[in-house]
């Protein structure tokens, strides 16, 4: 018989203390009986949240050209492995292989797809999504286990759930937010003593906000595109300036829920700060570009592609598909809100950047 991972917290917190965040979020979402992303099917209309490779098959294909692209200003590499960091249901992929093979059979006939997924339910969902194509599929647990040769890797929705740790700032310095156990024996906010400090000047309660593992994986990506031939192409929620702010988030049946109620029952996410991402490609004397997602997809060519699926449709389908493009791309909608940021060698000069 399994804990419940509510039990097994408050257990880990009166044994060691209370929990950085970072550590309470990778337990929530990775704990092998009770854990968000291992036992639950988070997307889709009847999950907790719609991507954007769900809202229409144009996000997909936009990408799938990005890539053709990209795959020839690296110098055509044959193989080279096409890399998707948790790929969801499989529908970006799937629109990718679809794209590619249809607009470039070399590039088709050179990728070697690796998916980097922890959850079993979602890797059936993507086996089955992409058995249609013949194309060498594996998959991984992590960005750690993705070859020696060339690639491309896109990161759709990734970096938001990976753990972050949040610092508050209190009376003239930093203090680390924690979890800890209230008198009832509950979950409940803390603050624990830090020698975290930073640059900018904070006020008052401001809370900052650092993923130390995004950093670890985009300098190990940084490495890789400079020693093996790579770009990488990544699309999230998020700033492209570092700031004060909480952008921690519970997401259950697509609404805000309490983070600390029920343990591995919601999405755990946080706005990914593409600042240190940009200063560890510049470091590694990479090329990092970056932009809103609207800017990214319309210089794309999201319009032209959507006028193309529409034509000959009913007035109908049309309407739908202007729906997806606005949702997809306007300002106020996912335009604004997602960043697309591309790491590449300094002699690329990215498509759609």
């Amino acid at each position: 018989m399994t804990i419940k991972l509510n039990d097994r917290l408050r257990s880990l917190i009166q044994d060691e203390g209370p929990l950085d965040l970072a550590t309470y979020m990778q337990i929530c979402l990775t704990d092998p009986n009770h854990g968000y992303y291992t036992t639950k099917k988070p997307i889709g209309r009847k999950g907790d949240f719609i991507t954007a490779p769900e809202i229409s098959q144009l996000f997909g294909e936009l990408i799938g050209i990005w890539i053709i692209d990209t795959w020839q200003k690296l110098g055509a590499p044959s193989p080279f492995y096409l890399i998707e960091a948790g790929p969801g249901h499989g529908t970006l992929m799937a629109d990718i292989l679809r794209t590619i093979t249809k607009l470039s059979t070399p590039c088709a006939k050179a990728a070697y797809v690796r998916l980097i997924e922890i959850s079993p339910t979602l890797k059936t969902m993507q086996k089955d999504k992409l058995s249609a194509f013949d194309i060498p599929l594996t998959w991984h647990e992590n960005t750690d286990d993705i070859g020696d040769d060339a690639f491309i890797l896109i990161a759709n929705e990734f970096f938001d759930a990976l753990p972050i740790n949040q610092y508050q700032f209190v009376e003239g310095q930093w203090a680390e937010r924690a979890i800890g156990l209230s008198p009832e024996n509950t979950l409940t906010w803390g603050l624990k003593p830090s020698k975290f400090n930073t640059t900018l000047n904070p006020k008052l309660n401001d809370i900052f906000e650092t993923s130390m593992s995004a950093q670890k994986i985009v300098a190990d990506l940084s490495k890789r595109i400079k020693t093996q031939n790579g770009a990488a192409l990544l699309i999230d929620y998020g700033h492209l300036k570092s700031g004060f702010g909480d952008t921690f988030q519970a997401i259950k049946n697509h609404a805000y829920a309490n983070p600390l109620e029920d343990p591995g029952s919601a999405d755990l996410t946080a706005h990914v700060d593409f600042d240190p991402f940009q200063q560890i490609a510049a470091k590694a004397g990479l090329r990092a570009k970056a932009t809103t997602q609207g800017s990214f997809l319309l210089a794309m060519g999201l319009l032209e592609r959507a006028g193309a699926l529409g034509a000959n449709l009913t007035t109908q389908q049309q309407e739908k598909i202007k729906t997806d493009v606005e949702r997809l791309a306007a300002p106020e909608k996912m335009g604004n809100l997602f960043k697309v940021m591309t790491i590449t060698r300094s002699d690329i000069t990215p498509h759609g950047f």
